[in-house]
């Protein structure tokens, strides 16, 4: 219901959410309490809430003066958006307008400030970062690396048909493995 009305009355503070009797989210009651004022009508609006000695007044307070959820966007881009905006904007739209106009891309132009911030924080800690005896762990790493190399091309060799069918004879038990999945079994 969209109508603006003087007086918003909350007869409880829990509703059922689907799968349990729950007090309502801060969000919620802001929602819902700010529908009291007509606006261009009323100076203001007013909100009644009938509370009962069980409930916990911190609770309450925690509803009404706590943060409303933030709003995320659920705009997903797909095939079926893009066939809709050139169907109705005959050229006046482009994707890139509606693009560059959505609330999701509004959400992240104002996030790059802080992941710029957070980039250049984990710059700093890194550069800060000291290594005890860095060049014998590079001379390691340059080792490992070469051998898992001469490794693979030692494997591809063995496994060459050429080099291994003499051994597939009638009654002799082989380990099949598939390289790709990592699959091992006797056959």
């Amino acid at each position: 219901l969209n109508m603006p009305a003087k007086t918003c009355v909350f007869t409880a503070l829990s509703k059922w959410d689907g799968q349990e009797q729950r007090m309502m989210a801060s969000g919620e009651y802001i929602q819902m309490s700010g529908r009291a004022g007509r606006r261009g009508i009323d100076e203001y609006g007013c909100t009644i809430i009938m509370i009962d000695e069980s409930t916990e007044m911190d609770k309450i307070e925690d509803m009404m003066l706590g943060k409303p959820s933030p709003l995320l966007s659920t705009f997903h881009l797909n095939y079926y958006t893009l066939l809709n905006v050139m169907r109705r904007s005959e050229g006046i739209l482009s994707m890139q307008h509606v693009i560059e106009n959505s609330f999701l891309q509004f959400q992240n132009s104002e996030r790059v400030p802080i992941i710029n911030a957070q980039i250049d924080k984990l710059k700093k800690e890194s550069a800060a970062i000291v290594i005890p005896d860095e060049t014998a762990m590079q001379d390691y790493l340059a080792l490992k690396t070469k051998a898992a190399e001469l490794e693979g091309m030692v494997l591809q060799a063995v496994l060459r048909p050429e080099n291994c069918l003499h051994f597939l004879r009638a009654g002799r038990l082989v380990r099949m493995q598939e390289l790709d999945a990592g699959m091992q079994d006797w056959g």
